[in-house]
């Protein structure tokens, strides 16, 4: 991505070539992040700094259970990722996860846990369906032409 966004390859990022990312109305928190990662604050993001702002980026489920109240606070495992059980104590439902706390479909139960480990193993051999999307799958079967630009940041979009 840094070399992407290093249109002249000075190995740094300047503010024209960060003007898209910052002035993105779909990413609000964006510029403050960005800003952020100009430690020097030589209004440049030379490699270093982005690299290192991004590995000060929380893990998903410590950054979820830091804003949330005990009831509804997501179990982490020690590295910030979700546990596979995650349960809502104040409903009494408990269900199944992936790291990221994507939900697999059908496993929410009341009163009792369900048995994470055997429903990741059964995901695992194709047994069961999950939320997350598959980005290898190709809806329409075929290959994309060379005509089909939706999608592709290697080449432009003229509107």
């Amino acid at each position: 991505m840094f070399g992407h966004l290093d249109s002249d390859s000075d190995g740094r990022l300047s503010l024209s070539e960060l003007y898209g990312l910052e002035h993105d109305q779909n990413e609000p928190c964006l510029k403050p992040f960005l800003d952020s990662c100009d430690t020097d604050s030589d209004i440049f993001v030379s490699g270093p700094e982005w690299c290192g702002c991004f590995s000060k980026a929380e893990r998903p489920c410590a950054a979820v259970r830091r804003r949330s109240s005990p009831d509804s606070a997501p179990a982490c495992d020690s590295r910030g990722y979700y546990r596979s059980t995650q349960c809502h104590r104040g409903l009494g439902l408990c269900w199944c996860v992936d790291p990221h706390g994507v939900e697999f479909a059908g496993t929410r139960t009341r009163g009792a846990k369900p048995d994470c480990d055997a429903i990741v193993n059964k995901i695992s051999n194709g047994g069961l369906k999950t939320n997350s999307v598959d980005l290898d799958d190709d809806e329409d079967g075929g290959t994309d032409s060379s005509q089909d630009l939706e999608g592709s940041a290697d080449q432009p979009l003229d509107f």
